[in-house]
């Protein structure tokens, strides 16, 4: 979860709307300012402290200045999104746990679905117009009315978490999951096991956990099938995917690869030759591999 500071305006520093007409990679950079991005159409992955957060219709995130942040996949061709860059402020936090907002910020964690609130896209939209308006000249409407943005995404932000509220919902689709190893679940079949809609079990999973079910879902398989070829090396990859519900090898084998830029059979040898460890922790809400070889290089310059 992030705070962000209200106690004053926070100056825009550029904003525009973004066409992307083919299919391209979000810039890898860390920012010394705040990227606020508002989807209006088509889909953009971005990776944010190994957290990965897909960017859908009417889906809003910032990225935190300083923090470092990547496409870890294309984008979906023709995708629309706003984009808003504002000034850090004191007050400014960002975190992998639990904050205790302080009197003067606001609260917003991970991803907001504005499906229900159409007015933070018409702020957004409203936001860079006058900015541009603006001219070279003062700025401090535009700067009053991303103040005003990050206020109506933390009071969105607040009223889905009010509606996912039951903790024990994020915990029981968690457990569906891990319960249902050999099969894919789709969104309906969760909500549907869980009597709730899609968008609230969405919405209540976000918030526990920072990304979705079915992006929970796909990078426990993919940790469970590195954890089956160390534990069964007699076992192919073909029935290492099929044993966890992928239909297909070739779709296991893509996965696998966008998840970690190394194909499985790559990483069995690297298994093999003792180069590659997965930290399997059942708490992970994330899934990466580690290379000895560069914990080792590490090591020896201390």
């Amino acid at each position: 979860m992030s705070l962000y500071s209200i106690n004053g305006p926070r100056n825009v520093l550029a904003c525009n709307p973004h066409i992307h007409k083919s299919a391209s990679l979000h810039p890898d950079r860390v920012l010394p300012c705040h990227d606020l991005i508002y989807c209006s159409e088509g889909e953009m992955p971005v990776m944010m402290d190994r957290h990965e957060f897909i960017l859908q219709k009417n889906s809003f995130l910032i990225l935190h200045s300083g923090i470092h942040h990547f496409g870890n996949r294309p984008c979906r061709a023709g995708t629309k999104v706003y984009f808003i860059h504002a000034n850090a402020m004191d007050g400014d936090v960002f975190s992998v746990s639990s904050l205790k907002p302080v009197p003067g910020t606001v609260e917003i964690t991970g991803m907001v679905d504005c499906t229900m609130f159409p007015e933070i896209k018409k702020l957004i939209k409203e936001t860079i117009n006058t900015f541009w308006k603006e001219g070279n000249g003062d700025h401090s409407k535009s700067s009053l009315m991303c103040t005003m943005l990050l206020y109506r995404a933390s009071e969105a932000n607040s009223m889905i978490k009010a509606e996912g509220s039951d903790e024990n919902l994020a915990d029981q689709c968690r457990s569906l999951i891990l319960n249902s190893y050999d099969v894919f679940l789709s969104a309906k079949e969760m909500a549907s096991k869980l009597y709730v809609s899609e968008r609230t079990l969405r919405n209540a999973f976000i918030l526990n956990y920072g990304i979705t079910p079915i992006q929970y879902q796909r990078d426990l398989k993919l940790k469970k099938s590195i954890a089956m070829m160390s534990e069964y090396p007699q076992m192919s990859i073909c029935e290492i995917a099929v044993s966890l519900g992928f239909s297909y090898e070739t779709h296991f084998n893509l996965q696998f690869k966008n998840k970690f830029g190394i194909s499985p059979g790559e990483y069995r040898n690297q298994i093999r030759s003792g180069k590659a460890v997965q930290n399997f922790d059942e708490d992970e809400k994330n899934v990466h591999w580690i290379d000895i070889d560069e914990i080792n290089r590490k090591n020896a310059l201390q």
